[in-house]
């Protein structure tokens, strides 16, 4: 139909953070290094949508082709501690922990023949948990170079989805997912990064040359799901990825006063899992990662 819309949007967030540390002193000579913290934080987020579609009426029933209010609020707990440890002179041994909550509410009204209709999503809430660790290991050589290892656990926060899917209108799509409704929340995804590498200066420090290989495993994507059969979508976890590379930095200063330098980074990031509902094959490159 050669209808003009127009999709106007007005979105809102208010943000408020506190972080509290108590370190050691690292000057006091001792061979064991810490840090422990508490981390709060607060995000209220609001979206007001209106899409308008002049002359829409005459087969949809309504110019209002689509009325979308919706509110999210995100509270984040965590506690977190590091610790260093030199066992010997130059070898060093790492090891901390990250101790999470995320707690958030939607509240979402929807309204539309695009929408399906008015439906109405009333404190809708996500309650989730979690532990992510992380151990390293590091020696150095001579004073100018350190060999190191480490690895560590990541999330990304999860939460409500903010639509209301008809299973029966949509139960093809949900069918080739192997669930009989879409969910309501949608849980963190994580992942395990390895890296291995080199720190050396030469010359009496007018070199430095850096070089690192990393690996990422990465499970339970958050995803948007299309349900094409119903034109909905949801967010869920699905698939898994894998990211691979080399990094390398090198810096010059062949007088007092100039500093000459660049650095490289390869990158491989596929798809290793495919998903019903998502374009994405297993060995496609992940969207928006430049080889």
């Amino acid at each position: 139909y050669p209808l003009t819309g127009t999709n106007l949007s007005a979105s809102r967030t208010k943000t408020f953070s506190q972080e509290v540390r108590l370190a050691s002193n690292p000057d006091n000579g001792s061979p064991l290094t810490w840090l422990v913290g508490l981390f709060y934080s607060h995000q209220d987020d609001r979206i007001v949508q209106t899409a308008l579609s002049q002359g829409a009426s005459a087969f949809l029933g309504s110019d209002l082709i689509f009325f979308g209010d919706t509110r999210t609020v995100t509270r984040q707990y965590a506690a977190f501690g590091e610790a260093t440890y030199s066992i010997l002179p130059g070898l060093d041994l790492t090891a901390g922990v990250r101790l999470f909550r995320i707690k958030q509410e939607v509240d979402s009204l929807g309204d539309g023949p695009v929408n399906g209709g008015p439906t109405a999503i009333l404190d809708r809430k996500s309650n989730e948990s979690g532990i992510n660790p992380k151990f390293g290991i590091s020696y150095k050589i001579t004073d100018e170079n350190l060999v190191f290892a480490s690895a560590a656990k990541g999330f990304r926060p999860g939460g409500p989805n903010r639509f209301t899917i008809d299973p029966v209108l949509c139960r093809p799509d949900l069918d080739a997912l192997g669930i009989s409704a879409a969910p309501e929340t949608f849980g963190s995804d994580n992942l395990w990064s390895y890296e291995i590498g080199s720190k050396n200066r030469f010359a009496d420090g007018k070199v430095t040359l850096n070089g690192a290989l990393f690996l990422s495993k990465w499970k339970e994507i958050q995803q948007s799901i299309a349900l094409n059969s119903c034109g909905f979508s949801f967010t869920g976890n699905f698939g898994e990825a894998e990211v691979k590379g080399a990094e390398l930095e090198l810096a010059a200063s062949p007088f007092a006063g100039l500093t000459i330098g660049g650095n490289a980074t390869y990158t491989d990031a596929r798809i290793t899992s495919e998903v019903p509902g998502t374009p994405a094959q297993s060995g496609d490159r992940i969207i928006g990662t430049p080889e």
